[in-house]
């Protein structure tokens, strides 16, 4: 997965650096091991100084529809959350570039049952698609419409 920052559309000119960015809510996902201070971090180095207005939320789909009400901004990982994300009319942020980072979905299996037929093919299927993720994720602006 990549990491990069979500906003609506009519955001994207307004964050032309660091400073705009801070004055955004920043919603920050419990769960994931990519949050905004490490992504900050990782792109623009620590610092003790920054001023973030961070909210935790529970999950992702509730982050991007905070983001397409103009509530803040979030950050998605990609490929994954392209589909969401499009169809809220979302953008990824050019200022915080397309971040590689931690990130892995496990399907969990019973111990002593046999694996049913469906569980298998889910597996296939999110093998499948995370082979076709890793070939198209140099392609990901075009999935977009990306600024900049």
């Amino acid at each position: 997965m990549a990491h990069v920052v979500m906003c609506r559309r009519e955001d994207v000119t307004k964050i032309e650096n660091l400073d705009d960015l801070f004055s955004y809510r920043l919603f920050d996902v419990v769960s994931h091991a990519m949050g905004w201070e490490a992504l900050l971090s990782h792109n623009f180095g620590a610092s003790r100084e920054r001023k973030l207005k961070l909210e935790a939320v529970d999950t992702t789909p509730l982050a991007l529809v905070m983001v397409s009400q103009g509530l803040g901004l979030a950050i998605g990982h990609v490929p994954v959350c392209g589909p969401l994300a499009q169809s809220l009319g979302l953008e990824i942020c050019p200022l915080i570039p397309k971040t590689p980072g931690p990130g892995n979905y496990y399907l969990e299996q019973a111990v002593n049952r046999p694996r049913r037929s469906a569980m298998l093919r889910l597996e296939q299927a999110l093998q499948a698609a995370a082979q076709v993720s890793l070939r198209d994720i140099t392609g990901l602006a075009h999935t977009f419409s990306i600024h900049g």
